[in-house]
């Protein structure tokens, strides 16, 4: 009997460390029709903002992130994402993309939340800085709050 204890107890150790280990960056979401999850963004500074198509807030931030994208495009070690939380998915993500004149910006979607609702977000838009071994270096409600100089620094 304490053979079984102790087997049990081994076995829930093991399967705590493993839920432990898993984190935000190992949710899986849609990046241009393929499935990704945010490791593949490591060695990266991610600039990710949380929108969905019909937030009248996210839509006057919309211009700004276009920008800042076009700002770090050449950039190899900067990613901008606009990382939408619409439940209808890509489609009405690229529509939307589309027909604002936003086509630079990738379609990121994740019509459950897991990755918004994982880093406990609550609201759309909020704007997320992260570093490049995936930690959270900020959270702003505008683009304009972003420090530039920390993205540089961060990238270097």
């Amino acid at each position: 009997m304490k053979k079984i204890f102790l087997l049990f107890l081994l076995f829930i150790v093991f399967l705590s460390e493993k839920a432990s280990a898993y984190t935000w960056l190992d949710l899986p979401f849609s990046y241009n029709g393929q499935q990704v999850t945010m490791n593949n963004f490591k060695g990266n500074v991610v600039i990710i903002m949380f929108w969905a198509t019909w937030c009248p807030y996210c839509q006057k931030q919309m211009p700004q992130l276009s920008l800042l994208k076009n700002h770090y495009s050449n950039q190899k070690n900067v990613s901008v994402i606009a990382f939408s939380t619409d439940k209808e998915g890509d489609s009405v993500v690229k529509g939307y993309l589309d027909s604002n004149g936003f086509s630079n910006l990738d379609i990121v979607t994740d019509p459950s939340k897991n990755v918004f609702r994982s880093l406990g977000l609550v609201g759309v838009p909020t704007i997320v800085l992260v570093s490049k071994d995936g930690q959270i270096v900020g959270t702003y409600n505008k683009i304009s709050e972003i420090d530039t100089k920390l993205v540089q620094t961060l990238a270097e």
